[in-house]
């Protein structure tokens, strides 16, 4: 893995190579992690509690490697469109990322595992600038007729002139359910949220 900094929309760079000298077929893949901390302190300001939610966002089959044999693989696995790791201005809520290779071994043992840890973020690494495709969409008119327009560029505040604009997609792993529990289960209207974040399109 040659870098370990990503953008959604960007596949991840990795070659693994699996040597099995055991007597068992292991099966391998890959997990992309997420761990969401929560910190909360109480009114005294003495005590503080963390909780820790961790989601397998995709997952990669890679394959089996037979008893005493090896074999490679490539990553094809893209982020998705997800939060950036270490949100800024929040003291409260914490989310990191991973790579993480397991290798299930069959019969009775246990899988193997190594992690990677790895950072989401808004703007892609300098010198990807050239690989990134700028985004467009089609969209509908009144008339019937088809209107193509450049979506919103990246958040305020960056100045990459050179960089192609990301679009805003829906992020499935945050979808979430806004009725509270005083709501009638005959509430009409929407009744789901899912959040947008810029994903980028690469050649």
């Amino acid at each position: 893995m040659p870098f370990t900094g990503y953008v959604p929309g960007q596949r991840v760079q990795m070659l693994l190579e699996v040597d099995n000298k055991s007597s068992s077929q292991v099966t391998v893949k890959c997990n992309l992690v997420q761990k969401v901390l929560c910190t909360g302190t109480s009114n005294s300001g003495y005590s503080t509690k963390i909780l820790e939610d961790r989601s397998i966002i995709e997952t990669e089959q890679f394959g089996v490697v037979e008893k005493m044999g090896s074999k490679n693989f490539q990553s094809r696995l893209v982020i998705p469109p997800l939060p950036a790791s270490f949100l800024v201005h929040c003291n409260c809520i914490d989310i990191r990322y991973s790579i993480e290779i397991v290798g299930a071994i069959s019969g009775m043992h246990i899988d193997a595992t190594l992690e990677v840890p790895i950072v989401i973020g808004v703007i892609p690494l300098r010198n990807h600038f050239q690989s990134i495709l700028a985004t467009d969409m089609q969209v509908p008119s009144t008339s019937g007729a088809t209107a193509t327009y450049i979506l919103p560029s990246a958040p305020p505040g960056y100045d990459y002139p050179e960089l192609p604009p990301p679009s805003y997609e829906e992020s499935l792993a945050s979808k979430v359910d806004i009725r509270s529990d005083d709501d009638s289960k005959d509430l009409q209207g929407v009744t789901e949220f899912t959040p947008r974040y810029p994903m980028y399109r690469f050649q």
